[in-house]
């Protein structure tokens, strides 16, 4: 998926907040998975719906899906049942390059699609990359782990841009961790990384309406707030309305700042979700020093199920600008 096909389905996505009527295929594209990622357990951590007969769907019906089911991510695949699956990524506002929880949970619905009992591994080609994801069961437990490639992280930020950070949530110099520098940092999703104190985190909220414009000119697409010493981690959508459970692809940038800046060992275990009632636990390593990072966690899949067929077509507009 191109830069600019990408572009045009968020553009599209922010000038129409209604759902956008659609045509589902008459044929697969309506089942999906309801897969929990980095709980402890069914209905715990962070859900995603997983399409994996998307063959037929365009931008605009994966888009009003993802709307309709109300899930934080949803993503779909093609070529499930082939070597080289290719996936889309959805949240209720866009489509994304990448992301964390939606591909681990894909691979689980590849393990289970494929009568898997052991260990598989599965490549994911995402916009314009492919992602390695590992699969390992192990009774009633199945442990997914992807390999995000390596971290980059930028310089420390100006202080005048972490302390716009800092104004647009709400907090206060003094809540900002003494040690750590605020940092860009990716996997394929970049992030503003901006450690905090415990308190911090716990006030912190988007209060802001420009935020998004803020993080932006940092060249960041979201942020993620980290308390250190835990370490746990918070992120939202950029407008503040929702807060994520477990933020996979930051996961990966977050540890790589704690290793090279904090003195953190490899592998660790960040926390998220307790501010939603939704505690998770996502596992990150290193398969090397200096080398690719690793994100994994436990995955269930807690429900399947299928969306009616419907004749509504999408406005023209709609059509053109979300395939």
């Amino acid at each position: 998926m191109a830069r600019d096909d990408l572009s045009s389905v968020t553009a599209t996505a922010r000038r129409s907040r209604g759902t956008p009527r659609v045509a589902i295929p008459e044929a697969g594209g309506g089942r999906w998975f309801q897969v929990d990622v980095f709980g402890d357990s069914p209905l715990s951590g962070n859900g995603v719906a997983v399409f994996p007969e998307a063959q037929g769907l365009d931008g605009a019906a994966m888009l009003a899906l993802t709307r309709e089911l109300r899930q934080f991510e949803a993503i779909f695949l093609t070529g499930a049942d082939t070597p080289n699956p290719a996936a889309r990524i959805f949240t209720q506002e866009e489509e994304l390059a990448f992301a964390g929880h939606p591909m681990l949970g894909a691979a689980a619905v590849l393990h289970h699609l494929a009568g898997a009992t052991a260990q598989s591994r599965w490549k994911i080609s995402l916009a314009g990359r492919e992602v390695g994801i590992s699969t390992r069961s192990g009774g009633r437990e199945l442990f997914v782990e992807m390999d995000q490639g390596e971290a980059v992280l930028g310089d420390p930020l100006p202080e005048m841009a972490v302390a716009g950070l800092l104004d647009g949530l709400g907090l206060e110099p003094g809540h900002r961790h003494d040690r750590l520098p605020a940092v860009v940092a990716s996997t394929g999703l970049p992030y503003a990384i901006l450690p905090v104190t415990a308190e911090g985190l716990a006030t912190a909220r988007i209060r802001t309406q420009d935020f998004e414009a803020r993080l932006a000119g940092l060249g960041a697409k979201f942020l993620y707030l980290l308390d250190p010493e835990v370490p746990e981690g918070r992120s939202w959508d950029n407008q503040g309305r929702v807060e994520d459970i477990a933020t996979g692809s930051a996961a990966g940038p977050a540890a790589a700042l704690l290793w090279r800046h904090g003195g953190a060992v490899s592998p660790l275990t960040l926390r998220q979700g307790r501010f939603t009632d939704r505690p998770s636990e996502i596992t990150v390593r290193r398969a090397r020093p200096g080398g690719p990072v690793l994100v994994g966690g436990q995955a269930f899949l807690v429900a399947e199920g299928r969306f009616l067929q419907t004749r509504q077509d999408a406005p023209d507009s709609l059509k053109r600008r979300h395939r």
